[in-house]
């Protein structure tokens, strides 16, 4: 079977459809953050928390991916190439990060395939509700909306393994586009 990585900027639907998804094809879902109790916690139980957290939430999303995927089609919100973004934005030592998502290549390199739910960073910032230049939320400026968007479309644009959708479509022409892509993956 097929794990699916579903990617792109806050609010473009990432969770909304791998619940969905999950339900509707009777996938296994893995949520955006892990406990150590390997279950899902909403972003805003989180905190402030050290970048390690969202590390080592990402080594328990691939240690369940390569558990799961080995028997049923199985869909992950957000993986490591979410947490390069999130630093890219953060960390002002480029370099190191680039060194980092090198290393996180090789040790989840898996059979896997992206879906990249693309939007705006306008759109992300609109439908995530968010005040805009809040400095409490890196993700409410557009400044590193528009990196994290160049980051995965370098990423993910030229990569064969990618599935890309128009997240400014209606959610359900968004849901049936995936659906239908994931369910005929294995066909090809």
């Amino acid at each position: 079977m097929t794990l699916f990585i579903f990617e792109g900027l806050p609010g473009s639907g990432k969770t909304t459809l791998t619940k969905d998804l999950s339900r509707n094809l009777k996938a296994k879902r893995i949520g955006e953050i892990i406990n150590k109790n390997l279950k899902e916690i909403l972003p805003s139980e989180v905190g402030n928390v050290k970048q390690s957290f969202f590390f080592n939430s990402d080594k328990r999303k691939y240690f369940l991916a390569s558990k799961y995927s080995k028997k049923r089609i199985t869909l992950m919100d957000r993986g490591y190439l979410s947490t390069i973004a999130y630093n890219l934005c953060l960390n002002k030592n480029i370099e190191k990060i680039y060194k980092i998502e090198k290393i996180l290549s090789k040790i989840y390199s898996m059979d896997c395939v992206y879906i990249y739910i693309k939007i705006s960073p306008e759109t992300s910032v609109s439908r995530s509700n968010k005040i805009p230049n809040n400095p409490d939320d890196m993700w409410s400026f557009l400044d590193n909306l528009y990196k994290a968007r160049k980051f995965y479309d370098d990423r993910l644009r030229p990569n064969k393994n990618s599935f890309i959708v128009d997240g400014l479509l209606p959610y359900k022409e968004v849901y049936m586009q995936i659906k239908l892509f994931v369910m005929n993956y294995g066909k090809r």
